[in-house]
C-alpha cells in the first residue's frame, strides 16, 4: 500500500467528518456565523471529492 492511497483515504475520512459534524450543528442552529460554516463545508465537501478521486486514481 502506498502512502499517497494512505494519505487520501485519511483525508477521506477526515472531510467526511467534517461534513457530517457540520451538518449535525446547522440542524440544530447552534452556529451563530453560517458564512463561515458555509465555507468551510464546501472546503470539506471539495477536499472529499478531490481524495475519493485520487484514491480511484491510485487503484486504478
Amino acid at each position: 500500500m502506498s502512502i499517497n492511497l494512505i494519505f487520501n483515504v485519511f483525508l477521506l475520512f477526515i472531510s467526511f467528518l467534517c461534513i457530517l459534524l457540520i451538518r449535525v450543528k446547522l440542524r440544530n442552529e447552534t452556529i451563530m456565523n453560517t458564512k463561515l460554516i458555509t465555507i468551510i463545508f464546501i472546503f470539506c465537501f471539495l477536499v472529499f471529492i478531490f481524495s475519493a478521486y485520487q484514491i480511484v486514481l491510485l487503484i486504478k
